[in-house]
Parts: structure tokens; C-alpha cells; sequence
């Protein structure tokens, strides 16, 4: 059952994907030639730009997005770098954040404080000048 709920996450995330990059690249196209059509611009310089470089850019992106082999190259690259960031050692001067070791164990002080009253913990130190 997991089994069958990750593969088609996985499935969802790949058509989405294609979805959205085909979108991308043919919104644009068919929004100048309605434009185009109903004379409110000359789209004329733009069809070659769509067709030299927009379309065949989609037509490029697709074969890789249908392609397993792509999507778990990518994968992996994206792992090891993830670990990679996470395993760098801090530059000097830079803390290391790790949550369990940083949390606050102190005490909660409660207080309440009335409308219209500044908090304590609000005020600023007063200083001996």
C-alpha cells in the first residue's frame, strides 16, 4: 500500500511537471498569436523566436521528464548535495546549528500583562550614565 501511494506521488509529481513546462512554454505563443489575431499587436518578430528557440526548448525538456533514468539521476544528485550542505564543516565564526543540542532549556517565566501595559520583558536595560 505504501508502495503503491509513493509511486503514484511520484507519477503526480512527473505529469505535473509536464504539465506545467508544456504551459510554460505554449502560453506564451498562444497568448501573441490571439493577440495577434484580434490586431492588437503585430506578432510577426515573435513567431520566429518562439519557434527557434521557446518550442524546441519544451521539445527538449519533455523526453527528460518521461525518462526514469532523468528523474533518478536527479534524485540523487539532489541527495548527495542535501548531504553534502548539511556535512559541511562550519566556516570560522560561523556556529554549527543543531537543534537538539541548541534548545532552550530554561525555565518559562509566566506573566501576564494588562491592555495597554508594556511587558517587561519588552523594556529596554536601564543604564547608569
Amino acid at each position: 500500500n505504501e508502495q503503491l501511494r509513493n509511486r503514484n506521488k511520484r507519477l503526480q509529481r512527473k505529469v505535473t511537471l509536464i504539465i506545467g513546462t508544456d504551459f510554460c512554454c505554449w502560453i506564451p505563443f498562444i497568448v501573441m498569436c490571439f493577440l495577434h489575431s484580434l490586431e492588437v499587436t503585430d506578432a510577426s518578430p515573435y513567431y520566429s523566436l518562439f519557434s527557434i528557440v521557446v518550442l524546441p526548448i519544451n521539445s527538449v525538456i519533455n523526453p527528460l521528464l518521461y525518462d526514469e533514468t532523468v528523474s533518478v539521476l536527479l534524485s540523487k544528485i539532489f541527495r548527495v548535495s542535501r548531504q553534502q550542505f548539511r556535512t559541511e564543516a562550519p566556516v570560522a565564526g560561523e556556529l554549527e546549528m543543531n537543534p537538539i543540542e541548541t534548545q532552550d532549556t530554561s525555565p518559562v517565566r509566566e506573566t501576564t500583562v494588562a491592555p495597554g501595559e508594556i511587558s517587561p520583558a519588552m523594556t529596554p536595560p536601564e543604564h547608569d550614565y
